[in-house]
């Protein structure tokens, strides 16, 4: 009976054993030591599509003066950061219209994959540290978000590339070109270079 009793105890903590050893190999964590990523889903502010980051940052397009004077009425935006070059029609003023809301306003002008430099990467991770959330970090369409959004996650959050590529596009990366840049500032970052 002794013998008995044994062999269940060994296969039950054999199977156990097996268990924990199947579950750690199964589960892959690619922000191993990090806590866990922010969490980052389609949404809106409005009528405008925005990738929204754990409810407290928006990534997307250019809002409409109605969708940013209900966000600030509502609370759910505190601060923005536009993108857009001044001469970039957008039938308003962006700036007058937010300090009438009280809303906080940043603007890192950029346009192009030459214009966007290690100053709008590291300026665009002071604001995101920094500025009141809710955050709204917008361009026209989204594609210059999703290039500095692509190399925020990997520097700050831990994500591999190709996560951070496929939350960028999400977000509304397009360029090739812009992916390009934002690769080459992860890689001097990492190897502690400094502005190209």
């Amino acid at each position: 009976m002794r013998s008995r009793i044994d062999r269940v105890m060994l296969f039950a903590t054999t199977g156990t054993l097996a268990l924990v050893v199947a579950s750690c190999e199964s589960g892959r964590d690619s922000h191993a030591g990090a806590p866990p990523a922010p969490s980052a889903e389609e949404g809106s502010l409005g009528s405008t599509p925005m990738l929204v980051v754990d409810g407290e940052i928006y990534l997307g397009g250019q809002p409409s003066p109605e969708d940013f004077s209900n966000a600030a009425r509502d609370g759910s935006l505190r601060s923005v950061l536009n993108y857009r070059r001044a001469e970039e029609s957008t039938g308003f003023d962006e700036p007058a219209l937010l300090a009438g809301l009280g809303l906080e306003y940043h603007h890192l002008p950029y346009n192009g994959a030459a214009e966007l430099t290690d100053v709008v990467f590291d300026e665009t991770f002071r604001i995101i540290e920094s500025a009141p959330r809710p955050l709204m970090i917008h361009c026209a369409s989204g594609n210059r978000v999703g290039a500095v959004w692509l190399a925020w996650r990997q520097l700050r959050d831990g994500y591999t590339e190709e996560e951070a590529l496929a939350e960028a596009r999400r977000a509304g990366l397009r360029s090739e070109a812009y992916v390009e840049v934002a690769r080459r500032y992860v890689e001097r970052r990492r190897a502690g270079g400094t502005d190209r």
